[in-house]
This record gives C-alpha cells, sequence and structure tokens, in this order.
C-alpha cells in the first residue's frame, strides 16, 4: 500500500536558499545526492513556468515576493526566514503504472492544495523532479501570513498544526488518489503516543537507503536460502529417485523368482502325480500278484488238478 508524503522545511539565509535553487533548477552536479540521473535532468519540469523563473534567483523571487506583500512597519530581520520548502511525493508503486499525464496531475492537485493552504501568490517555484528514483515535486514559498506578516512559524504553526495540515492534506489530495496516510502520532495527547521527531529530506533519504540496504539484504539472504533449500531439493529428489529405482530393480528380480518359483513348483507337482500314479500302479500290480499266489498260479505242483470220475476209487 502506498503512502502520502508531504514535507516543509524553513530555509534560513541566502546561502541556504541559494543552495536549495541549486538543488531545484540543477545548476550544477551534487556531490551530496547520488540519486539524481544527470541524463534525465531534460525530464524535469515546472509547474509554474516552463523555463522555472530561471532568468531570477530565488533570493530574488522572495525579496520580490515579500517587498509586493509586507505589510509590516518593522524592518525584516536578516536570519528572518523567508523561503519555506515542501516536499510532495509517495512511493514507486504509486507512480510506476501512472502515464506521465496522471503523474503530473498528482503534482498539480498537490500545487492546488498548497496554493490555498499557503496562499497562490506566495509560490514562487514549484519543480517536478524525475531524474531520481521517485518523482517527486519541491514547491518554494514566502510564508507571508493574510494579513501581510512575515512569519513561518505563523503560517506552519507547531506540531498539532502540523499534523492537522498533514490530515487535511491527505483528505484533500491523497484519499482521492487511493493513497494511505502515514501513521499519526497523537499530537493533541502527546501522552497518549509521542510524537515522532521530523525527519529532514537528508535524514529521510538516509533512513530510505538504510531500509532498502536492510530490504536487499534480506532478499539476498532469502535467495541464498533458496538456493540452499533448491539444491537440497534436488539432492533429495535424486536420492529418492535413485531408491524408487533401485526399488524397482529389486520389485522386478522378485517378480522373475516368483515366476521361476512357480514354474518349478507346477513341475515338481506335475512330477509327483506321475510319480503317484506309477506307485498306484506298482501297486494294483502287486495286488494281483499276491492273489496269484494264494490261487497257486505260480506253483502249479502244489495243487494237482482233481482225478476224473473214472479214476475215482
Amino acid at each position: 500500500m502506498s503512502y502520502a508524503i508531504c514535507r516543509v522545511q524553513k530555509i534560513k539565509g541566502a546561502s541556504s536558499v541559494h543552495g536549495v535553487q541549486g538543488h531545484q533548477r540543477r545548476e550544477r552536479e551534487s556531490n551530496t545526492n547520488p540519486d539524481i540521473d544527470y541524463a534525465r535532468v531534460n525530464m524535469n519540469y515546472s509547474l509554474l513556468d516552463e523555463n522555472m523563473n530561471i532568468t531570477k534567483s530565488f533570493n530574488a523571487l522572495a525579496d520580490e515576493r515579500i517587498k509586493q506583500g509586507y505589510t509590516g512597519t518593522k524592518s525584516i530581520r536578516k536570519d528572518a526566514v523567508k523561503v519555506v520548502s515542501a516536499l510532495f511525493t509517495s512511493d514507486n508503486d504509486f507512480f510506476q503504472d501512472k502515464q506521465p499525464y496522471e503523474q503530473r496531475k498528482f503534482f498539480e492537485d498537490c500545487l492546488a492544495w498548497a496554493s490555498e493552504k499557503f496562499g497562490k501568490a506566495n509560490i514562487f517555484s514549484a519543480i517536478v523532479h524525475m531524474d531520481e528514483e521517485t518523482p517527486h515535486l519541491h514547491i518554494e514559498f514566502v510564508p507571508l501570513t493574510a494579513d501581510g506578516r512575515l512569519s513561518a512559524k505563523a503560517v506552519l504553526g507547531g506540531r498539532v498544526d502540523l499534523q492537522r495540515m498533514q490530515d487535511d492534506f491527505y483528505q484533500t489530495v491523497c484519499k482521492p488518489w487511493g493513497l494511505q496516510r502515514g501513521e499519526r502520532a497523537d499530537l493533541e495527547n502527546p501522552t497518549a503516543k509521542r510524537p515522532r521527531k521530523h525527519l529532514e529530506t537528508a535524514e529521510l533519504k538516509q533512513k530510505t537507503a538504510a531500509e532498502v540496504m536492510a530490504l536487499v539484504a534480506e532478499r539476498d539472504r532469502l535467495h541464498a536460502e533458496n538456493i540452499k533449500m533448491t539444491a537440497e531439493n534436488a539432492c533429495l529428489h535424486k536420492l529418492m529417485t535413485d531408491k524408487k529405482e533401485k526399488l524397482e530393480r529389486e520389485i522386478n528380480e522378485l517378480q522373475v523368482q516368483k515366476a521361476d518359483i512357480e514354474c518349478n513348483i507346477d513341475k515338481t507337482h506335475s512330477d509327483f502325480n506321475a510319480l503317484k500314479s506309477d506307485i498306484d500302479t506298482q501297486r494294483q500290480k502287486l495286488a494281483l500278484r499276491q492273489i496269484e499266489w494264494v490261487n497257486g498260479d505260480f506253483f502249479p505242483a502244489l495243487h494237482p488238478p482233481p482225478l476224473a470220475d473214472s479214476q475215482s476209487l
């Protein structure tokens, strides 16, 4: 699930404002931001004008706006916050299935919300960066109040006001786009849940990079574990296959032996029947001979024939 991201940061001092200008306009290559792909810098665009106000510096644009809208009677302090920078984005999952015109429409909605929240006339830069890993919008504005005071504190408020700002941004812009709101700390009741410390952009990138590295390490660990399990499964499969083939060979040999035994049993049974038949025949012959013996057929001298009547005494 993708989450909405809205960050605001006070920019203190003319040199810091100039540094923000160099980053947003890509005026020079950065040694601190390895995420920038300078081959895609030409894909960046401004939502205010196509030339990104390159004819005037951020400091000059801020001073012009202050000159137009400041109604205070006191001179502006040198350390006053003249510029606030806001970041709007989500994650890659949100942008990857969006066409370029849909991505631009999302950032235009963010700009419209910021114009309503901070004053359209106060915004002097709105640049979309497409040359980093995730598309995002940078807006710079002068923190002038509705009554003409220069006060970042009054415009942004405290922690509770920032939380309400996040809630309003989510309800107005992000919810219609199907985005989720990040975990909400209960700033109106700090004892219920400790508020989270706001992360600056550099800190956020470092934290995100650390999280990405942790995810990559976990992915690599799971990949190595998957390779190990695949190898173990292959060995187990081969072992079981060999065992199966061995058992099949043994079964075939036993079946051959069984067939031989059955054949021998049949032959033995046939021989037994033939022998039994011979024995029965011999017994019959022996019985006949015994009968002949009793009747004198074998010794006729022992049994002379009877005398005829004429010879009888």
